[in-house]
């Protein structure tokens, strides 16, 4: 499946692409490619968008460039690179305590997928106003994990929903952290 229909077809149809992503021959530096480009969507867009348009969430006025913006835009984008390997890690240790598959692949590939909507939605931060639709468009993300994590990991019916929600709350706090600790990083940094 060429990469523009995998994106169209896990946005619109996740639940037939899930099991074609299972079966297709890839690897973990593909999958990485794949999220060094789409996850720079929205921080371009952030970029773009504040610089261009402004936010009046931020108090910053259009035309306004902001390097602590700037680095904490381009920090997170690292994070959320950083972030898909832990979670990948946490759903492929977890696989066994939910009678899953091991696999590193897989796992990874269910974090790559589920992540391109919010990825493509993360376009809308041209427009700054437009960002609590990209919000809304990542509960539609954690949806397709939701979906695609037990097909990739072959999870039991009845154990796929422990296992989904496992990974998100594991994920969320990783996350929580991640960002805190990046909080204190870029503070620190800005005095």
């Amino acid at each position: 499946m060429r990469l523009p229909d995998k994106i169209k077809s896990i946005i619109f149809r996740p639940k037939e692409t899930w099991p074609r992503l299972k079966d297709e021959p890839t690897t973990i530096g593909t999958l990485y490619g794949y999220a060094l480009l789409f996850a720079a969507f929205p921080t371009a867009a952030k970029l773009i968008g504040i610089n261009l348009i402004g936010s009046p969430m931020m108090e910053i006025s259009f035309g306004s460039f902001s390097v602590s913006y700037f680095w904490s835009v381009v920090f997170s984008y690292i994070l959320s690179l950083i972030g898909i390997r832990i979670i990948s890690f946490i759903v492929d240790v977890l696989a066994p305590r939910f009678g899953s598959q091991r696999s590193m692949l897989n796992a990874t590939k269910a974090v790559v997928y589920s992540w391109i909507p919010y990825w493509m939605a993360g376009i809308l931060y041209l427009i700054p106003y437009l960002a609590l639709a990209v919000v809304a468009v990542s509960f539609y993300s954690i949806y397709v994990f939701s979906i695609g994590l037990p097909i990739m990991m072959e999870t039991p019916r009845e154990r796929s929903f422990a296992y989904v929600l496992a990974v998100i709350i594991i994920s969320t706090l990783v996350f929580f952290f991640m960002g805190a600790t990046a909080g204190l990083i870029l503070d620190v940094s800005s005095e």
